[in-house]
């Protein structure tokens, strides 16, 4: 059985393979940018800016990304390339110090692999030195691995200004706030898209197919491949990211075969990025079947909704939450969730009426479920509507017997939880003073350590000279 340290470093390998292979074009570029001839180096920029742009816009645009998508299907060569690249992968994956052309070349034509090493997808695959740490001259027994491999290790000139470089972007990245909020925004509206849950069933497919011909040997560890199919096989959510890195590559690499004037055009044109009812369902469906479990796809359609409200994009929020009523069959105490979060979107929408009746048909539903902290969350969110409507007391009076109740109960954990939407409902009107008093009954409930540096942090804010002055 593999080590469970080892099955991390495999899902880490995965988590940073696209890294490994902008790391080596990254390098590529630098080595071209200084041995060009002057006159060269502008087109040489160009072009990388051009390509780095549009990997950019495919990850912000869901239109774009959908437009992409469907060029790199239609692209017969890449789909050719496709899953022997999927094959050598898990090779590499499953080599202990990498792998030889002649090893595998009753699987995967010896003339094949070699164009996709040196002339198809150079940056996809790195060389290997023996354990005498020299290569072979003849480059049929020279050992090689994929950006996929654990133990990947490129030795291109300038690698280590590229990875240095790139380092530094990630962190300029991580560090800012708005894109990081972009990102997950983005993330989360391409997840929405059905073109891409078929197509990673189609990857799903293939990566069966490619353990399927992995024949065993000495250069490779059983124990991997056994990992392979007996359990990576079903991990979706690390296949998920297989698949989304792979297609970036590939994406990558039709970017390359494109002219500069073919990437400013491509930079330059609108791709629509709506959300529409008939692709989420789409997208219920296909998700469904590549899980065989309705409720993870419900929990990934409910992420969706809740991530997009967060952002402040409601229409596609109410979108993704109506078309799991219709699609999803849900229980009673899930259909209270659903109606309830579509009540607070109407809410913040300034519609009161409308927001009033889902949020009143969910605490029913809630009560129905026997569900009564969520019942009570309801009638939390009922009070906040009315405060907001200006109608103080009717809505303190919701606030005031959601305490007493939720007292009444005696469960510490409910208590916490209860004190503290209060309190955050009560920061959402300003209710400084009602604020305080949750925030303190909360502490009183011993929360967690994560949740009482929450509370202890609001706290001082609102004491904050600075604060009160605002």
């Amino acid at each position: 059985m593999l080590e469970e340290s080892r099955k991390r470093e495999i899902e880490r390998g995965i988590a940073e393979s696209f890294n490994r292979k902008a790391a080596q074009d990254m390098a590529d570029f630098f080595r071209d940018m200084h041995n060009a001839p002057n006159g060269n180096r502008k087109e040489i920029y160009l072009k990388s800016v051009i390509r780095n742009s549009l990997l950019v816009k495919r990850v912000e645009n869901p239109g774009f990304f959908k437009y992409v998508l469907r060029c790199v299907q239609g692209n017969k060569i890449l789909m050719r390339h496709r899953s022997k690249l999927i094959e050598l992968s898990l090779i590499s994956i499953a080599a202990k110090e990498g792998i030889s052309t002649n090893e595998i070349s009753d699987t995967i034509d010896r003339r094949q692999i070699q164009r996709l090493r040196h002339e198809q997808y150079p940056s996809f695959f790195t060389d290997v030195g023996n354990t005498m740490g020299h290569k072979h001259k003849d480059d049929r027994e020279s050992r090689f691995s994929t950006v996929y491999s654990p133990g990947f290790h490129s030795d291109k000139p300038y690698i280590l200004d590229a990875v240095d470089y790139l380092n530094w972007d990630s962190i300029r990245l991580f560090t800012n706030k708005n894109i990081m909020d972009k990102s997950r925004l983005h993330a989360c509206e391409i997840l929405l898209l059905p073109e891409k849950w078929i197509d990673f069933k189609l990857f799903l497919s293939e990566f069966n197919d490619a353990i399927a011909k992995i024949k065993l040997s000495e250069s490779l560890s059983n124990e991997v491949i056994e990992y392979f199919r007996k359990e990576l096989r079903f991990r979706i959510n690390v296949l998920d990211l297989f698949h989304n890195h792979f297609m970036s590559i590939l994406a990558d690499e039709w970017f390359k075969s494109l002219s500069n004037q073919e990437g400013k055009e491509l930079l330059t044109r609108e791709f629509s990025r709506r959300i529409v009812k008939k692709d989420v369902a789409r997208t219920y469906q296909i998700a469904s079947e590549i899980w065989s479990n309705k409720e993870s796809t419900r929990s990934l359609l409910s992420y969706c909704a809740e991530t997009l409200f967060s952002y402040g994009v409601f229409q596609d929020s109410m979108i993704v939450w109506e078309s799991l009523i219709e699609n999803s069959n849900p229980d009673v105490e899930t259909l209270g969730v659903i109606t309830e979060n579509i009540g607070i979107i109407y809410r913040e929408n300034n519609q009161p009426e409308m927001a009033r009746q889902y949020i009143e048909d969910a605490i029913k539903l809630y009560h129905q479920s026997g569900n009564e902290y969520r019942e009570m969350i309801g009638f939390k969110n009922l009070g906040e509507m009315e405060l907001r409507l200006g109608k103080k007391r009717k809505g303190m009076d919701l606030f005031k017997k959601i305490e007493e109740r939720a007292v009444a109960l005696g469960d510490q954990i409910i208590c916490q939880n209860i004190f503290w939407n209060l309190s955050v409902s009560a920061r959402r009107l300003d209710l400084f003073n009602v604020e305080m008093k949750y925030l303190d009954l909360c502490k009183q409930y011993e929360p967690t350590n994560d949740l009482l540096l929450r509370i202890s942090d609001r706290m001082l804010e609102i004491n904050d000279k600075d604060f009160k002055m605002k």
